[in-house]
């Protein structure tokens, strides 16, 4: 970018920055490769695919138009680790953007999903889902316990979410690691850690594992 633009005082209209933004990033970000797990798939068979790429930090919003899915020589799935070629394009009217992709290579399953799928299973086999041990969730829950790590991408989406829907509501963060080997034990001991909280200081609610 021209360093005068930043120096020179110039006031923009939103259109005007979103036309140079979108020119700037999609002039630098094309043909690119990303590597990350799908997440959130929707389907939209008039205009094509809609899911996040994300790691344990970081989500990007992805497309896969129509005419590109032909393209495609591999099943979408959500938890499914791939490397993406594409181009960062920025919608002007909301000032998004979005990884349209025009090609897509599997790598398996991703690590994230793989866990989550294992403890899923672990608590299954330990009768945990059984009817007899779910509780009612409260219509307005006070305090609500987040299982997730302080520096991922999640957090943001669900305190987000929480205080769109509940007014004056309190979060608790237990911070665990969703990734790697110690991600199972971390998750295990920051439950009961927020369990002892409840006990201890102040009742809560809902725990949320994210």
């Amino acid at each position: 970018m021209d360093k005068n633009i930043m120096s020179n005082n110039l006031i923009f209209s939103v259109s005007e920055l979103s036309r140079l933004l979108k020119e700037t990033i999609e002039g630098s970000f094309y043909n690119i490769k990303v590597k990350g797990e799908i997440s959130g798939l929707k389907t939209n068979y008039s205009s094509g695919y809609y899911f996040d790429l994300k790691d344990e930090y970081a989500k990007l919003k992805c497309i896969i138009f129509k005419s590109d899915i032909r393209k495609i020589r591999c099943e979408i799935k959500d938890g499914l680790s791939v490397t993406a070629y594409g181009r960062i394009g920025l919608y002007e009217p909301r000032g998004e953007y979005s990884f349209i992709i025009s090609e897509l290579e599997p790598s398996g399953y991703g690590e994230l999903y793989i866990l989550f799928e294992r403890l899923k299973s672990k608590l299954r086999k330990e009768g945990l889902f059984d009817n007899s041990h779910k509780r009612k969730i409260p219509f307005m829950p006070e305090t609500i316990g987040i299982v997730t790590s302080k520096n991922g991408a999640v957090l943001h989406d669900i305190i987000k979410v929480i205080e769109s829907r509940f007014e004056n509501v309190s979060i608790i963060l237990a911070n665990a690691s969703v990734q790697g080997k110690n991600s199972s034990t971390e998750i295990v001991a920051a439950i009961e850690l927020l369990n002892l909280y409840g006990k201890t200081q102040r009742k809560i609610d809902v725990i949320i594992v994210g």
